[in-house]
């Protein structure tokens, strides 16, 4: 039923949009949503005459920009599969980023690439597999002296949608299948958890090629919303100018990862607070990596000042294969549904979305189950949980089964546990460190090194690692204006740190700030750097390397 694919609701929604509603750009132009339906919809002819229809792959640069947004959603209307792809980046991740971005495009087998002249030389150099490549600039797409009708496509619900890359290795990157009826059963679960609405306002930084930046956006097009998006370099240069901005758009929504909140609480002095204003936000979404019970309260107590509602912030899980969604709290709920584990306060990430079932083992969370289920991985089925993975042309089934009631199920990756009806978040399985029979998490370890004074911010990140042929505990921090002095003071204290933790074995090494590789959503890469530590190819980023004769790096 064409009704129930992405491709007809984003195309009913563009068309009932006000022409005079603005799709606006943080510090920058907006565009009416009259220039911006014609500017699509003849995109979309170009595309078309250009062979590109469905079961088409085509990959989208997609900058926070106007030519950014008809490249993606020209894209969806024409029915190929989108392949989201983030800006290359410059300076030292640039050729990693530019490595990544190839190797992406290889893996889906891309008919065309499409983004600004800027970009178009970086997937044209390289090794001659990369030669096939076919790009094509998307103000070659924007012709306004005409005006196309728009043609729907031949679609399916089952017709994949999008071809959404994680932020695995360059080397095996990893495209999560999502198909046109799964994207619009995921966007319909947000928006009746958080009951977005046209009355809404969305100002995002998010990266709209990161799967909660193209979700969210695709929300607020699918509700004919507001927007306003920003980028991730603008939101970390200024977050106390972009927060000024709330009050300037009346905004109402926010959805960052738990890393963003942590930013501005501390970034936003009291001599900032006379400017902003965030008394328009009725919801903020704290979601895409491990939610802090601690700093949601303290977020909420520094900002109340600036006119934050209480009960506002919501703890939410999901992921790309779920095409997000998985669990959210009730709106309004406050936030006294914490638990403790380990150590640690766990914070309730709420109930299943509309439509999704979740297991914990074998404990299925219904509003029935009101006892404490143990730990153990979390399992989801539902209309918009994916089938399986791309990987170079050929269909992924292995982290999926079907149970006896031809139900698909997928298995997370992460562990956690029931309680009172709610799902509680304690860790990654493949992060799991098991010390003399005990279990911790990355974010235990990190819990007491961010106590230290010498590390920045409290960044670090801590996981175990394969060298030399045995396992050991990998720890890298950051340090603002780092010495030799600072650094073996600092390593003296980790070592009485991870001794009270039981390990034996360690190693890591202090870099500078704002050093350690995270993914577009802020998430610490913990793997990727324990991975690139052991190749020898993080050297280069380390100002100090703990033991092997404390070794230093200028």
């Amino acid at each position: 039923m064409i009704q129930n694919t992405l491709c007809f609701q984003v195309y009913n929604a563009l068309k009932e949009t006000p022409d005079a509603q603005l799709l606006s750009f943080y510090r920058s132009e907006s565009i009416r949503f009259e220039a911006l339906r014609t500017a699509i919809f003849n995109a979309v002819s170009i595309l078309h005459a250009n062979h590109i229809y469905p079961g088409k792959r085509v990959a989208v640069v997609c900058p926070a920009t106007p030519e950014g947004v008809i490249g993606l959603l020209s894209v969806i209307l024409s029915g190929a599969t989108l392949v989201p792809l983030p800006s290359p980046e410059f300076g030292r991740q640039k050729q990693r980023s530019i490595e990544r971005l190839r190797a992406i495009t290889q893996d889906a087998h891309v008919d065309l690439v499409l983004g600004g002249p800027a970009y178009q030389r970086y997937f044209e150099q390289g090794e001659e597999q990369d030669s096939h490549i076919n790009y094509l600039c998307i103000s070659e797409l924007m012709d306004d002296t005409v005006s196309f009708p728009y043609q729907m496509p031949a679609i399916g619900e089952d017709d994949i949608a999008v071809l959404q890359y994680t932020s695995g290795s360059t080397a095996h990157p990893k495209g999560v299948i999502l198909t046109q009826s799964q994207v619009l059963s995921g966007c319909q679960a947000i928006q009746d958890s958080a009951l977005f609405s046209s009355s809404d306002c969305y100002f995002s930084w998010l990266p709209l090629s990161h799967d909660m930046g193209l979700i969210a956006f695709l929300v607020g097009i699918i509700c004919q919303s507001k927007m306003v998006l920003s980028t991730p370099a603008e939101f970390v240069k200024s977050p106390v100018r972009w927060l000024k901005a709330i009050k300037s758009y009346h905004a109402t929504v926010y959805v960052g990862p738990n890393f963003s909140y942590q930013y501005m609480l501390d970034t936003v002095r009291e001599k900032d607070a006379f400017e902003i204003d965030l008394s328009s936000i009725r919801v903020m979404l704290n979601g895409s990596e491990q939610v802090s019970a601690e700093l949601i309260e303290q977020f909420q107590a520094y900002f109340s000042p600036m006119q934050l509602k209480p009960n506002v912030i919501l703890p939410v899980y999901g992921m790309a294969e779920a095409t997000l969604a998985v669990s959210f709290p009730k709106l309004d709920q406050s936030l006294n549904q914490v638990r403790s584990y380990e150590g640690r306060q766990i914070v309730s990430v709420g109930f299943p979305v509309s439509g999704m079932s979740i297991k914990v083992g074998k404990y299925l969370l219904t509003p029935e189950q009101d006892q404490l289920s143990p730990v153990d991985e979390i399992e989801i089925s539902g209309p918009s949980v994916i089938r399986g993975y791309w990987r170079d042309g050929q269909i992924d089934l292995s982290s999926t089964y079907q149970d006896e009631y031809g139900r698909i199920w997928v298995k997370t990756g992460d562990l956690g546990f029931i309680d009172g009806g709610e799902l509680y978040i304690v860790g990654r399985k493949k992060e799991l460190l098991i010390v003399n029979g005990m279990n911790l998490f990355p974010e235990d370890v990190e819990a007491q090194i961010k106590l230290c004074d010498e590390v920045y911010r409290g960044r670090c990140i801590a996981t175990n690692m394969l060298l030399n042929g045995k396992e050991q505990l990998f720890l890298l921090v950051e340090m603002r204006q780092p010495t030799m002095e600072k650094c073996i003071q600092l390593q003296a204290r980790m070592n009485r740190i991870v001794e009270q933790l039981g390990f034996v074995d360690w190693v890591g090494g202090v870099c500078y700030a704002n050093r350690l590789l995270r993914t577009p959503s802020g998430k610490f890469q913990r793997k990727k750097m324990a991975e690139e530590f052991a190749q020898g190819c993080f050297q280069d980023e380390l100002f100090f390397v703990f033991g092997d004769e404390l070794e230093v790096t200028e």
